[in-house]
């Protein structure tokens, strides 16, 4: 979030090269952790043409009905978070994209009319820029 209240958003497309940041191993570290795909998660990921480089992983905390995503933005220091922000969150990280929140939906969300409400971008702070 810039200064000015501007928010910018990348994606792992952006993402660039670094030693083995290729897309094969991006995929691994988010089926670490999240788990391998099966068919209840996505019907139809085995069918994909890559699909079967995948050793299967089951999600991290199934056995134990934790909530894996939860648990780690705990520990992370996110104390506040509300399940409204864990139900958006596990929505747009869905593996499967028919499964995962639109856009439109996610802007909707109830998440965003939870208390505070967001500032004005007046009221952020600014630095004077260098010339």
């Amino acid at each position: 979030m810039a200064n000015a209240g501007a928010l910018r958003v990348a994606d792992f497309g952006l993402a660039r090269k670094y030693g083995r940041r290729g897309e094969i191993d991006q995929i691994s570290k988010i089926f670490a952790a999240v788990g391998t795909p099966t068919q209840d998660s996505w019907p139809g990921f085995d069918l994909l043409p890559s699909a079967r480089m995948f050793k299967f992983s089951p999600r991290p905390g199934a056995a134990t009905g934790r909530h894996l995503l939860r648990d780690r933005l705990l520990a992370a220091g996110c104390n506040e978070l509300t399940d409204n922000a864990l139900d958006l969150l596990t929505r747009m990280l869905a593996l499967d994209p028919k499964q995962r929140i639109t856009a439109d939906d996610a802007l909707n969300h109830a998440y965003f009319a939870e208390a505070p409400p967001p500032k004005d971008p007046s009221m952020f702070p600014t630095w004077p820029t260098s010339s």
